[in-house]
């Protein structure tokens, strides 16, 4: 009852109280469908936001929980990170704002694959002053990340493990 009691009341870093978490089985047609939710609940008030990633917050149904994880070097650092891909407003689902830069926008052309949405504790791993605006080079054979904003750290998996780096990349096809 107190570990139950224990993950209720922790804070996770973001606001759950009104999230509604819906994993999809067909992941390919993914960003699709939350276009199609979001079509169909926009009209209601009741609904301030829909978005998506790659990454279910915490564990599955099944009890599975999926990472990606990626680590290179930096200015002779080592820079380790779980990287998601996500829709748009997806922090802004879960209440959480930027602390500096900016979040991915409709309106940015630019904002591809390539653009990167880093935790705070991603951010203190690099260890600049300013990282906004940085180009990070994590394989030289593809094209670098540009870092246009930082977020707050939040719990994404497990209550078992600490709060881990994270990256957020727009999804392929994000609606």
């Amino acid at each position: 009852y107190q570990q139950f009691k224990h993950l209720q009341q922790s804070p996770l870093g973001i606001n759950k109280e009104y999230v509604i978490s819906i994993p999809l089985h067909k992941a390919d047609k993914g960003m699709e469908t939350i276009e199609k939710l979001r079509m169909r609940l926009a009209a209601n008030p009741n609904i301030l936001s829909i978005s998506g990633s790659s990454i279910n917050i915490g564990r599955g149904k099944d009890g599975s929980s999926s990472k990606s994880t990626t680590g290179f070097d930096y200015k002779d650092k080592k820079i380790s990170t779980n990287i998601a891909a996500i829709d748009y407003d997806y922090l802004k689902t879960f209440g959480l704002k930027i602390t500096e830069g900016r979040d991915f926008d409709r309106a940015a052309s630019a904002d591809t694959f390539h653009n990167v949405l880093v935790s705070q504790s991603v951010a203190k791993q690099f260890g600049e002053k300013q990282l906004i605006g940085q180009k990070i080079f994590v394989d030289s054979a593809s094209a670098p990340w540009h870092v246009i904003g930082i977020f707050p750290d939040f719990h994404l998996y497990s209550m078992h493990e600490e709060i881990q780096p994270l990256t957020l990349v727009m999804g392929k096809n994000a609606a």
